[in-house]
Order: structure tokens, then C-alpha cells, then sequence
């Protein structure tokens, strides 16, 4: 990674957090992003380039490029669902539990604030569809019912693990909940 991604996700990293620390405060709906630019030394119109929304800012996700590798590596090696299963557990799930205050912290608060949720739902769909595409590449025979069906069903497992944790205030290990969710789920490898 170059020095210069470095430093634009160190500047990612440190806008959400001091922003999520903002929102648990003060509230989601009364801190301005101008508030929140002025905390951390950018111009409101330098963050929104970064962030075109508040609810981006708490949506921002360091992972996404660990589960896309673990998922193409587990492609080449297991059936698409058991991939999916594999992907969620040893990137999201791992990374979440090894950084669980934060996580914790950002994930309860997109689950009670209704326009972060909506944005989340809204994402989801959007994540889904790149999934349907890449697991029909995956699929023996192209099949986009199946490959929609297998990443619908990925979010759903996911989703569960995600609000399950939150609500217990990550008693059981997020790996764990992920892992339990998609097992309940692996007679869906019989579809492929």
C-alpha cells in the first residue's frame, strides 16, 4: 500500500471514529458535518469527498477489501455458500472481534438510527448484486436465481450475526454468531 492510501485511509479510519464518538454523544441527527470536519482539521468540503453522507461515515467499511480476497480465495477451493460462509468468518467476523468497543459501538448505533439503517438496507442491495454477478461466475452452470438466491441468503445470515451480537453487547464472539448463522444455512451448498 502506498503512502499515500495510507494516509487517506488513516484519515478515513480517524473521521469515523471521531464522528461515531460525536454521534453516541450528541446524537446522529444533531452533529453537522461541518462539527465534525472542524474536529478533525478537514474542510467540510474535503470530508465530503471522502464521505458523501453522515450516514457513509458510520457505514465505512476497513474490511471490504479482506473479504473480497478471502472470497475469491475460497471460490477457487470450496462450493460458492461454504465460500460465503468462509469469507464472512475469517475476515468481517475476525476483524470485528479484534476491534469489539468500536465495532460495537458503530453497529448498534446503524441499528437504532433509522437513517443510517435505511442507508444500510439500501447498501446491502447494492453489495448483493455485486455478489449475485461474481457468484454466477462460480455457479457449474450460470444460474442467476441461484447465485441471487445464495447472496440474498449470505446477507440474511450475516445480518443476523450482526444484530445478534449488538443486541448482547458481543457476549458470544461475532466469528461465532457468523459461523452459526451460515451453518443453519449449508444445505443451501446443495443448490450449487
Amino acid at each position: 500500500m502506498s503512502l499515500r492510501e495510507r494516509n487517506r485511509r488513516n484519515t478515513l479510519t480517524v473521521t469515523q471514529r471521531t464522528a461515531i464518538e460525536m454521534f453516541v454523544a450528541d446524537g446522529f441527527d444533531e452533529v453537522k458535518v461541518v462539527d465534525i470536519a472542524a474536529e478533525v482539521g478537514l474542510a467540510p468540503s474535503t470530508l465530503y469527498r471522502y464521505f458523501p453522507t453522515k450516514e457513509a461515515i458510520v457505514l465505512w467499511d476497513d474490511h471490504s477489501d479482506a473479504y473480497a480476497e478471502a472470497l475469491q480465495s475460497a471460490l477457487s477451493e470450496h462450493p460458492p455458500f461454504a465460500s460465503l460462509r468462509e469469507a464472512f468468518v475469517t475476515s468481517f467476523a475476525g476483524l470485528y472481534d479484534n476491534d469489539r468497543e468500536f465495532q460495537l459501538q458503530r453497529v448498534a448505533l446503524i441499528y437504532r438510527t433509522p437513517a443510517i439503517h435505511a442507508a444500510a438496507v439500501e447498501a446491502d442491495m447494492a453489495d448483493r448484486h455485486d455478489l449475485t454477478e461474481l457468484l454466477e461466475q462460480h455457479l457449474v452452470s450460470t444460474d442467476r436465481a441461484t447465485a441471487a438466491l445464495l447472496a440474498g441468503a449470505a446477507s440474511l445470515a450475516a445480518d443476523w450475526a450482526f444484530d445478534h451480537w449488538q443486541q448482547s453487547g458481543g457476549a458470544t464472539p461475532l466469528a461465532d454468531l457468523v459461523a452459526e448463522a451460515f451453518d443453519r444455512l449449508g444445505h443451501l451448498d446443495d443448490l450449487t
